[in-house]
């Protein structure tokens, strides 16, 4: 047996730095997952955001109906105004519609990632997911390099180490063979003894071998920290232009939920001017679809800003 073996701890090194690239090669494999699924959930959120402001507004247009059919009973108004209004009714239950699509169209494409036939809600906002994915960021190609030299520089060592000499210790104990008592009639024994002896291997021969190994991986290790360092370059550069992105997103998104904002506030003053009989009923339809408008610049705008911090913190490269 080997009482000592300079190669046993280096071979421990090198599976070490297998299973750590093995579990790299797992969170790259997860991250895309993660990322594919947060794409898939952010859709069903802006999704169910759609549908129930479509309720809402079917639900708001079906009373201004009644208020225009009472207007028409009482003569304040025509048949015309009456029938466009129910016209207008008819296009917002078939935008409801359009909506509940969208969002069944999302569940279903998250259905692939996850079970969701046990949820009835969602936990999760849009700022709670992207609060999660800027403390997950991580560069993993950057990692995996990092990893690949530290193998080189374990096999460097082992080469190092196939140069030093070798010690081994090898025994026999013949007690079951040998007999004390000299027979020349009894073929039973024979006359051999216990033995230990200790072996020195130098391995001189495999010199120039070493040296062209070495040599290779040194190259191999150069090649490596050339392309960390053109890694980590592109890594700060990506980085500039997407936190870029991720403020421009920020600022559309913000400017998005002010529009809406007053859009809000002229639909609640268009109504009111509507049931006093002050607007007709086509500028009211037209503070109602510019007001659903700018809720769906908000749900876009939400879910650009979304992509944006994907690609910048669940890239992983």
């Amino acid at each position: 047996m080997d009482i000592f073996n300079p190669q046993q701890k280096l071979a421990l090194k090198n599976a070490e730095l297998e299973r750590k690239s093995a579990m790299l090669d797992y969170d790259q494999t997860l991250q895309d997952w993660k990322k594919q699924v947060t794409s898939a959930y952010a859709k069903v959120v802006i999704s169910s955001k759609q549908y129930l402001e479509s309720v809402a507004d079917s639900m708001r247009y079906a009373e201004i109906v009644k208020i225009t059919q009472a207007r028409q009973n009482a003569g304040r108004t025509t048949l015309i105004e009456l029938n466009k209004a129910k016209q207008e009714l008819i296009n917002r239950q078939t935008q409801l519609h359009e909506a509940f699509r969208v969002l069944e169209v999302a569940n279903i494409e998250l259905s692939k990632f996850a079970d969701t036939k046990g949820f009835t809600q969602l936990s999760s906002s849009i700022p709670d997911i992207i609060t999660k994915l800027k403390a997950d960021a991580r560069n993993i190609q950057l990692e995996n390099i990092q990893i690949e030299q530290q193998k080189i520089g374990v096999q460097l060592q082992s080469l190092k180490k196939e140069g030093l000499p070798t010690l081994s210790l090898n025994a026999f104990y013949g007690s079951q063979f040998y007999n004390n008592s000299f027979s020349l009639w009894n073929n039973n024994n024979w006359f051999g003894n216990s033995y230990v002896n200790v072996g020195v291997r130098l391995p001189i021969s495999e010199t120039i071998d070493r040296a062209l190994k070495k040599k290779q991986l040194g190259l191999q290790n150069q090649l490596l920290s050339s392309q960390y360092r053109e890694e980590a370059a592109m890594e700060a550069a990506n980085q500039q232009q997407q936190m870029l992105n991720i403020i421009h997103a920020e600022k559309a998104l913000e400017h998005a939920v002010a529009i809406e904002r007053l859009s809000t506030e002229n639909i609640r003053l268009a109504q009111e001017q509507y049931k006093a009989g002050k607007i007709l009923l086509s500028e009211l339809n037209q503070e109602l679809s510019t007001h659903f408008k700018n809720m769906q610049n908000v749900w876009q705008a939400e879910y650009d800003h979304l992509l944006a911090v994907l690609e910048r913190y669940a890239a992983g490269n």
